[in-house]
């Protein structure tokens, strides 16, 4: 594993003549990237609120990484998903590439630990306006009730999270892990305010994040991956997903 904050770094892209950058991703293993559900809806031109999970086969999307020698993109279809809403674990989404990553890519490691905040944080993002790219730096603030996590900018003089820099992997400069993906910045620009969404959360939708022993991840089986979609596409899906999260409490598996 490539343990550095650019170790994984994705960017999910438009198909077709477009190639319009529109957010990012983090690599989690050498096949599945992961993102937010949201940004899966903009590269497939689907409304960013839409729940209808992306056909594996068909629905295509596209993904690049920044940081290798390779500029070819890599097409995937969505294995996990789980869409936009009210729920405390939403808006994630795992692609599955139809190849591997280039092997210049890495893959980074996760931290599940509860208490982040107060720790300093980058974050490499790009925008459909510079898909170069940017490096952000600032502050892990605190735990909110929805269960995200509120990041705060470190002044107005350097760049912050903006639009397009969904699904990066945000990096704790104290633990040398990730330890969420971006989710969403706050709308009022007088303010310097972003969300996460913490790995303890993103290893409900995906329980492979690597860890920090630099050990392979075991490799995901396709029985929990489906069983996932379908509590998504379900009426009892937030029942399900109760019972999920009290069987996670009396049977915690930590990263």
């Amino acid at each position: 594993m490539h343990m550095t904050s650019y170790a994984g770094t994705a960017r999910l892209i438009r198909s077709g003549t477009d190639a319009r950058h529109v957010g990012m991703g983090v690599a989690v293993d050498h096949r599945h990237i992961l993102t937010c559900a949201h940004v899966v809806n903009d590269a497939l031109g689907r409304q960013a609120e839409s729940r209808e999970p992306p056909d594996k086969g068909q629905d295509k999307v596209h993904v690049v990484f920044p940081y290798s020698a390779s500029g070819k993109p890599i097409s995937g279809g969505v294995q996990i998903w789980i869409p936009v809403g009210t729920e405390r674990l939403s808006d994630v989404a795992v692609v599955e590439l139809d190849e591997d990553i280039p092997k210049d890519v890495g893959v980074p490691s996760f931290s599940c630990e509860q208490e982040t905040h107060h720790r300093d944080f980058e974050v490499f993002g790009a925008t459909s306006e510079d898909p170069r790219g940017g490096i952000v730096e600032g502050r892990i603030k605190g735990n909110l009730p929805n269960g995200t996590v509120e990041l705060t900018g470190k002044g107005f003089e350097d760049i912050f999270i903006s639009p397009g820099y969904s699904g990066a992997a945000v990096w704790s400069t104290n633990l040398r892990k990730v330890v969420g993906i971006v989710s969403q910045k706050k709308r009022d620009t007088t303010v310097l305010v972003a969300y996460m969404i913490p790995a303890s959360l993103l290893k409900q939708a995906w329980p492979f994040l690597p860890d920090s022993n630099g050990e392979e991840t075991p490799q995901p089986t396709e029985q929990p991956q489906s069983q996932l979609v379908r509590w998504a596409e379900s009426p009892e899906g937030p029942i399900l997903e109760l019972l999920w999260l009290t069987a996670k409490k009396l049977f915690p598996n930590f990263c």
